[in-house]
């Protein structure tokens, strides 16, 4: 199965519609004209580009992507998998007036994290957009989701899905055993991952000018799946 069958088209009914409204909002945030640069950092298969590019016709759309292949539809964009080219591309083009990173950052390390931002935050335009998405992982949202994701792949991750992680999880303790699932260099699981925290990494570099939940923006982030922001650089 590949990733869309778990998102988009999931067969659980919740899940499809926290996804494609993510999808939605993520669309909303970013407004573009025919020569928009924009960076979609971890940019997956290249879906998210795809529309963008259907939407503006810009060829200056970029994806980061070192891991996945992007799909066809998107295999004429301008994917790159090392960063260097990502600097190459702003030498040649000048600095990107949006970057976007959706879902990505939580599979980070603390480290990693302050490392992509620091990367990002000197490719943006001074007066650019960089919009972010990540998952809330704590509060009610972390009992859907971990058995959910019990479902799918309990087998081998035995020791990251255990009751007291989702307990803590629940409640916004910072155990020892999630501290452990949040160390590395690895591309890390959803648990252990507080989205205040990567926030207060984010302040140090940017302003943060929106913030809204998705599904239900108009509900506290305990009933919802995502957190957005728009941020400006300081």
């Amino acid at each position: 199965m590949g990733y869309e069958d778990y998102t988009i088209n999931s067969k659980n009914l919740l899940a499809r519609f926290a996804h494609r409204t993510r999808g939605k909002v993520a669309l909303s945030y970013v407004h573009l004209h025919s020569e928009s640069k924009v960076l979609d950092f971890g940019c997956g298969d290249g879906d998210f580009l795809s529309h963008l590019s259907a939407d503006s016709g810009s060829s200056k759309l970029v994806g980061f992507e070192p891991y996945m292949e992007p799909k066809k539809v998107a295999s004429a964009l301008n994917i790159f998998r090392n960063w260097d080219e990502i600097t190459a591309f702003c030498d040649a083009n000048g600095l990107f007036e949006t970057i976007t990173c959706f879902e990505v950052l939580e599979h980070f390390s603390k480290e990693r994290q302050i490392e992509a931002i620091d990367k990002i935050h000197k490719l943006l335009e001074p007066n650019g957009e960089f919009i972010v998405s990540v998952p809330i992982e704590k509060g009610l949202p972390v009992i859907p989701k971990n058995l959910r994701r019990i479902a799918i792949s309990y087998k081998g991750n035995e020791e990251i899905y255990t009751l007291k992680n989702i307990a803590c999880s629940l409640f916004g303790i910072k155990s020892q055993s999630l501290d452990r699932l949040r160390k590395g260099e690895d591309f890390l699981s959803h648990m252990g991952f507080c989205f205040t925290d990567l926030e207060d990494l984010l302040r140090e570099k940017f302003i943060i000018s929106k913030l809204s939940y998705s599904p239900f923006p108009k509900l506290p982030y305990f009933l919802n799946s995502q957190v957005f922001y728009q941020l400006k650089p300081l």
